[in-house]
């Protein structure tokens, strides 16, 4: 909603709005400010040709995906050879997170492109901080996430060409310029500060209220659960989660073990390969503290689920084909045969998934868009009578998505002076209060609403009810 709208917004009034409001607004859209501007204005670009907003997010984030891909094959190729070029954007598109990322209007795979792009500067051009500081800016202002690129790249600005991933003999053509460490990382982070600040003062402007920074006690307790969104990428297919379980932990200590002897081979392989490790598990680490700093400091229902942890599955599948490539000649007969037995089972279950998973997106879409929520009740009412009623609800998503209506939350509490003031709001803008069974987040319960305000059914479904003040149906 806040993508596709903001987007709608932009190119019909030139200010990035979304069509959700409080109860209590005059305006029934709001400023987008949960959200950075990236992802809406890149989509916003196409759409002034006359393409949807859909259609236009559909051709972002084929873009993105495209870029990801071409970014992958790039990086494998200078690291670790041709074999590693074909299986690194293989090995990427089978993930089950992947294409679970490319079902839906999301903001990933245009940032995923941002990330390959930052990663692919560090590596090439490592000596022109202000190339990959402003890759990183431009993937901070894609997601929030973004600003952990941004800390690898003045971090890695700042390092230089250190011993520990040189070698003794750096090529000449990357030795540094000369310039300080403080004015290098400067360089790669002044992009993002930029960005960052001016996106963070129109919020500010725009909003009364802004999430406030605290140490949330226990928000880093659900951390072990990434252990299920790391299994379903190790051993997808796999029915029994205890199966599933060891199967996952032999594919991590393979991976792992994968991994450690490519990162040898890469000290005592070229240039390109010792960055490409070095960089890349900057890249990792910085984005898995920010993981863990939002939600122990902004938001401890942060989830650590496969969406979130997907730039690390792409860097270990770069990373994994970079390894194979590098370890390939070293391997023996018995080891080469283990290794492509093992691709083949994985790539077997992911395929199987990738499959069964396309399969029902196209049969019956994905979502809230999904075939059962279009011929709902409940949203066949939204795109029929709803055009009488403003509409408040505690889901303004599934009005949007299903109606391309713009709609106004439910109140927060119940107190008798919220309660009046809502009951005059909405008989003086003729509102309907459409609630669904589930709320996007706490909020008053529409049920309770309607009976303490003694609203009339219009309509009752599985989905959810619409009521109107009495006489307004």
């Amino acid at each position: 909603m806040s993508y596709l709208g903001a987007a709608e917004s932009l190119v019909r009034t030139h200010a990035l709005r979304i069509p959700a409001a409080d109860w209590d607004d005059a305006d029934s859209t709001a400023p987008l400010h949960h959200f950075p501007p990236g992802f809406p204005i890149a989509i916003a670009l196409p759409m002034t040709t006359g393409l949807p907003a859909t259609g236009a997010a559909r051709l972002v984030m084929a873009a993105g995906a495209g870029g990801t891909a071409a970014g992958l094959a790039w990086l494998a190729e200078l690291a670790g050879g041709t074999a590693a070029a074909l299986l690194a954007p293989v090995l990427f598109a089978l993930l089950p997170a992947t294409l679970d990322l490319h079902l839906q209007v999301l903001s990933e795979p245009l940032f995923l492109a941002l990330l390959v792009l930052t990663l692919a500067l560090m590596v090439v051009r490592p000596e022109r901080p202000w190339a990959y500081g402003t890759a990183a800016a431009l993937g901070a202002m894609v997601r929030y996430a973004g600003l952990s690129l941004a800390g690898a790249a003045a971090a890695w600005a700042w390092l230089g060409r250190p011993r520990w991933y040189e070698g003794a003999a750096p090529a000449p053509r990357a030795r540094e310029s000369g310039a300080s460490p403080l004015r290098r990382a400067a360089a790669a982070a002044a992009p993002s500060a930029v960005l960052f600040a001016a996106w963070a003062a129109r919020v500010a402007l725009t909003r009364t209220s802004i999430r406030q920074v605290a140490y949330y006690a226990g928000a880093l307790a659900g951390v072990h659960s990434l252990g299920a969104a790391v299994a379903d990428q190790l051993a997808p297919s796999v029915g029994s989660p205890a199966l599933r379980g060891v199967i996952a932990a032999a594919a991590l200590a393979l991976l792992a073990l994968l991994l450690a002897r490519g990162s040898r081979r890469a000290r005592r392989s070229g240039d390109a390969a010792r960055r490409l490790f070095a960089a890349a598990g900057l890249v990792a680490l910085a984005y898995t503290a920010l993981l863990l700093a939002a939600r122990a400091f902004a938001d401890p229902g942060i989830p650590f689920d496969s969406r979130l942890l997907s730039p690390l599955f792409l860097l270990a599948a770069l990373l994994a084909a970079v390894s194979l490539g590098l370890c390939w000649p070293h391997l023996g007969a018995a080891g080469r045969a283990a290794a492509v037995a093992a691709l083949l089972l994985w790539g077997a279950g992911a395929a199987g998934v990738f499959r069964d998973e396309l399969a029902d997106a196209r049969a019956n879409g994905t979502g809230y868009a999904s075939r059962a929520w279009r011929t709902a009740p409940i949203s066949r009412w939204l795109r029929g009578p709803a055009r009488d009623y403003a509409l408040f609800t505690n889901h303004p998503m599934i009005a949007y998505i299903q109606a391309g209506r713009a709609s106004r939350e439910l109140p927060d509490t119940l107190t008798p002076d919220v309660l009046a003031d809502f009951r005059d709001v909405l008989r003086a803008r003729h509102g309907a209060v459409v609630g669904f069974r589930d709320s996007y987040r706490p909020m008053v319960s529409p049920d309770t609403l309607a009976a303490k305000l003694g609203l009339v059914p219009l309509l009752r479904s599985a989905e959810g009810t619409v009521w109107a003040p009495p006489g307004g149906n």
